[in-house]
């Protein structure tokens, strides 16, 4: 799968003489997807019902914010 990419210039503030070094910024496809959403797509793939899904996800935001917000690292592996 290729990820869609656009070129940005950017300028070193500290030199701003100088030509601006070109970076990849990604881009996203469409619309955005809502947790219920989510949730609807796993429910097909999963012997889970909605419900479940739903509570298991908004329980994992929940901790991952708690845990951001507390000042640590959260590592997923496979996940974004």
């Amino acid at each position: 799968m290729a990820i869609a990419f656009k070129k940005v210039s950017k300028r070193n503030p500290q030199q701003p003489t100088e030509a601006g070094k070109i970076y990849p910024q990604t881009v996203t496809m469409g619309n955005h997807l809502t947790l219920p959403e989510v949730a609807h797509r796993m429910k097909e793939r999963s012997s889970l019902s909605y419900g479940d899904i739903q509570n298991v996800l908004t329980n994992f935001v929940e901790v991952v914010r708690t845990m951001l917000y507390d000042g640590q690292s959260v590592r997923i592996q496979d996940f974004g």
